[in-house]
């Protein structure tokens, strides 16, 4: 994976994680991507390297309040859950490229992506 320097962090405030995720689908759809879970309970386990990224889907709570990360080329091969999100960071290098996106639920266990 290249290293990217981030050059700047912003919380996504929760009614603009539908527009934010179609347009970094639209946007990154096929980058490489990387999934990492942080649970106290459970450890840090690294779910997907090195895999093109398919979309990432927001439900607002009317619709079940979760966030589908999809994995995949022409078909989805794999699928992580976030449910019920409360919080989202993003991470931005020098160019004003998304490098890493950090989504917090609402157990406290931290889903990481970062983009290549």
């Amino acid at each position: 994976m290249t290293e990217h320097t981030i050059q700047e962090t912003q919380q996504i405030p929760q009614d603009q994680w539908l527009a934010f995720f179609d347009h970094l689908t639209k946007s990154y759809r096929g980058c490489s991507l990387a999934i990492e879970v942080t649970d106290e309970d459970v450890g840090d386990e690294n779910l997907v390297q090195q895999s093109p990224l398919a979309s990432i889907t927001y439900d607002p709570p009317a619709k079940g309040n979760d966030l589908m990360i999809a994995i995949g080329g022409d078909q989805v091969t794999y699928a992580h859950t976030v449910n019920a999100p409360k919080a989202v960071w993003v991470a931005k290098d020098i160019s004003g490229q998304v490098v890493a996106i950090d989504i917090l639920d609402h157990n406290g266990t931290q889903t990481i992506l970062r983009l290549s």
